[in-house]
């Protein structure tokens, strides 16, 4: 009969490793329970704190943002108010300016000889006999083009689009010749015989000397030619370039003869 006692034998509950096992699940039990009834509440409580205080700034931010919305908004509202009221402003100047610029320029054709000067009204700025240095001076600010003896000047006129001047190749480069150019699209509007009209009403009957080619001999010691692109203020008894032809033909015709035996 074996004896249950002896060592050797012990059963499987005094079994180190049992000891051990027994040993770390109280462990472990004790650890879990810690956990659920300390640690867990803790750390669920500081989530749920964390949660509600993001909540909280994502609210604050919602209003935030629904505030500036509304703000943009609104001083969106101001500034489209703000932007018809100086457009319309802007509307009723600009139709101002539209009158003063059409009445301006029923000025300008009604009176292109002032007192019956040789120069356009508002053109007078530069006369035959100055030096080419005041062009700059006078039309200052408008498209200009240099070239060789001469000068052209794109204007802001009702009739003329253009102004030439022509002066001499040496210091003080004086100014001999100005010739005012038509605007096709003006004379279009007023008529083909309206500067001619002008030129009779200030300055008397012209010498004709050929077809649409005329002169004038005023005060001043100028002269002034016209024909179908303007009309020229020349000084002395210069002519314009092209004119040489015709001129002869005139002094030799009978009617220069008898004009000049007067």
């Amino acid at each position: 009969m074996t004896d249950d006692s002896t060592p050797g034998k012990r059963g499987w509950a005094e079994h180190p490793v049992y000891i051990a096992g027994i040993s770390v699940a109280g462990t472990l039990a004790i650890c879990i329970a810690a956990y659920k009834e300390v640690l867990l509440p803790a750390q669920m409580a500081r989530s749920e704190f964390e949660i509600l205080a993001l909540n909280q700034n994502l609210e604050v931010l919602k209003a935030n943002s629904a505030k500036a919305a509304q703000t943009a908004e609104k001083s969106k509202s101001n500034d489209t108010v703000e932007i018809k009221k100086l457009s319309s402003e802007l509307e009723l100047i600009k139709d101002e300016l539209k009158k003063l610029n059409i009445e301006f320029a029923g000025f300008k054709l009604g009176n292109i000889f002032f007192e019956s000067g040789a120069y356009p009204a508002s053109l007078d700025g530069v006369k035959v006999g100055q030096p080419a240095e005041f062009i700059e001076k006078k039309f200052k600010g408008l498209p200009t083009e240099k070239k060789d003896g001469y000068t052209t000047v794109k204007v802001n006129h009702p009739l003329f689009d253009s102004v030439v001047f022509y002066y001499s190749d040496e210091a003080p480069f004086l100014i001999y010749q100005i010739m005012y150019s038509v605007s096709y699209t003006a004379e279009a509007e007023v008529g083909s015989g309206y500067l001619h009209s002008q030129l009779e009403r200030n300055f008397g009957e012209p010498v004709k000397i050929a077809d649409d080619m005329f002169f004038w001999a005023v005060k001043d010691g100028v002269t002034m030619f016209k024909d179908s692109a303007g009309f020229i203020v020349s000084e002395g008894n210069s002519y314009p370039g092209g004119w040489d032809r015709a001129l002869r033909r005139y002094l030799e015709s009978p009617s220069a003869k008898k004009n000049n035996s007067k």
